[in-house]
């Protein structure tokens, strides 16, 4: 589908840069009107670290992410 597509390399930098920017100084924006549980917590943390292992297992798998565009 975007076979030889050739994106600048700030794209997916800025993609994942000004995701994690934006949800730190949300977080900083609204800490004293949330509270998370250690429920939701460990939760995030399983999401997360599982979504990671998932994308290198894929990367290992294929040799390539996938997400064409990173």
């Amino acid at each position: 589908m975007f076979v030889g597509l050739q994106v600048p390399a700030w794209v997916p930098l800025g993609m994942h840069v000004g995701n994690s920017v934006a949800a730190v100084l949300d977080l900083m924006a609204c800490i004293h009107q949330r509270t998370f549980s250690m429920r939701a917590e460990y939760g995030q943390t399983v999401i997360t670290v599982g979504y990671t292992l998932w994308l290198m297992l894929c990367k290992s798998q294929t040799g390539s992410f996938p997400y064409p565009f990173m």
